[in-house]
């Protein structure tokens, strides 16, 4: 990532103790967080490293005035909804790292509340990367698919709401210059066994699918998105607009 001639300045400090951050800003945008999918983080560790990181940057927004953009995560949902999701739905955290974006969430409404510092919560569904196959599995996958790899897909009727890198990327970008508010941000719904016959046919792969435990379904993620299009003029990709970006 070549940043010269940029206007960045690049900070080492650990969130987790202190809220004395050398900068003057008027928007945090606030991602950092102990993510257990790729490490083998304690739940203690989630919890309380995530939870007082988020606390010291509303402590930091407080001084600075600033407008705080959250990024949460739809994991503070349970996995199976037969219904679509709203930002009403009641929120049932299936993990710690969900649980932990829920007290993050609670923390800055409590705050916001308090010393009126806007606060905007972005629950971003599972993001996955064309470009950066290390990402998480699903970035992973669409790396075998286009090296041509045999796909074994396990619960391929499992339906998730996957959103491309970009797709995030311009929902946290337009929330940076909407009104404050709570969103839901995915993609739209597909089972994986969709998903990846259309990345095969977008990709010309000749990659071949091995299909396990066919009849097991037991994640249903599907989101009501009408609140962020309407409110952030933002968007979900197309089907054609997923792959080869």
């Amino acid at each position: 990532l070549d940043l010269s001639g940029k206007r960045f300045k690049f900070i080492k400090l650990d969130l987790s103790k202190s809220s004395n951050i050398p900068i003057k800003t008027n928007l945090i945008i606030h991602l950092a967080a102990v993510v257990p999918y790729n490490n083998k983080s304690r739940a203690a560790v989630v919890l309380e490293e995530n939870s007082k990181a988020f606390l010291n940057v509303m402590k930091f927004a407080t001084k600075q005035r600033a407008k705080v953009v959250f990024i949460s995560s739809t994991d503070v949902y349970p996995l199976l909804v037969k219904d679509y999701i709203t930002e009403t739905t009641v929120p049932l955290p299936h993990n710690e790292y969900g649980l932990s974006k829920l007290i993050c969430e609670r923390i800055g409404e409590a705050i916001s509340e308090i010393f009126d510092i806007p606060l905007t919560i972005l629950r971003l569904g599972p993001i996955y990367s064309e470009y950066d196959s290390t990402a998480n599995r699903i970035s992973n996958l669409l790396h075998n698919i286009k090296n041509g790899k045999t796909i074994k897909l396990n619960e391929q009727k499992n339906i998730l709401s996957l959103i491309h890198l970009e797709n995030a990327a311009e929902a946290i970008g337009a929330a940076a210059v909407s009104m404050p508010g709570k969103y839901n941000i995915a993609g739209i719904p597909l089972s994986i066994q969709d998903f990846v016959n259309y990345a095969i046919n977008q990709y010309c792969s000749k990659s071949k699918v091995e299909s396990i435990n066919s009849d097991t379904q037991s994640i249903c993620l599907r989101f009501d998105l009408n609140h962020a299009m309407e409110c952030l003029n933002w968007k979900p990709f197309s089907l054609d607009e997923m792959f080869n970006r």
